[in-house]
């Protein structure tokens, strides 16, 4: 596996296990999800095999979209639903963390909808991919089976939330 960090249990405030340049960027320092991260090359990834039905690239590039959802599944800790809580992040370009040590719920996302979105994606299209490992299969549905819904703000008084678990759309 690619070494992103220490696994968030074995994590000890402040966060001082990841390369100092990549923690302390402004700008992809928490940005697991979206241009920095590995999750849109697994799109892309995917998109590229679902055109070309070429498996060599797919069993080349296949470690690479195993690892990168390994690495969520393991590197964030679960809220008490046992929902997936990816805390710190940042959303797009718009919602920042106050920088550590004084990164708290009440200043910080968590749970953004681009990585969140972008996991709910590649865990259903892996587990569609032709000869993944039954470990392989394993981890992509209990990391799919831990993501939280995606929610939706319409208005200040509407949302909507986005799932993939049955019956838990709700609208408040």
């Amino acid at each position: 596996m690619c070494d992103y960090g220490t696994a968030a249990k074995d994590r000890k405030p402040p966060p001082q296990d990841l390369n100092p340049g990549y923690e302390e960027s402004r700008w992809i320092g928490l940005d697991f999800g979206g241009d920095a991260g590995l999750p849109e090359l697994s799109v892309m990834l995917l998109d590229y095999y679902a055109h070309t039905l070429d498996d060599d690239m797919l069993s080349s590039y296949l470690p690479l979209l195993s690892e990168t959802l390994e690495f969520f599944y393991h590197h964030f800790e679960r809220d008490q639903r046992g929902f997936l809580s990816v805390f710190p992040t940042q959303a797009l370009e718009t919602y920042w963390c106050t920088p550590p040590p004084n990164t708290t719920f009440e200043n910080c996302p968590v749970n953004d909808a681009p990585t969140i979105s972008a996991l709910h994606v590649l865990t259903r299209r892996a587990l569609e991919l032709p000869n993944i490992s039954q470990s392989q299969r394993n981890l992509f549905t209990s990391l799919r089976n831990i993501l939280p819904d995606v929610r939706l703000c319409l208005s200040r008084s509407l949302s909507l939330s986005i799932s993939t678990h049955p019956h838990t759309h709700t609208r408040t």
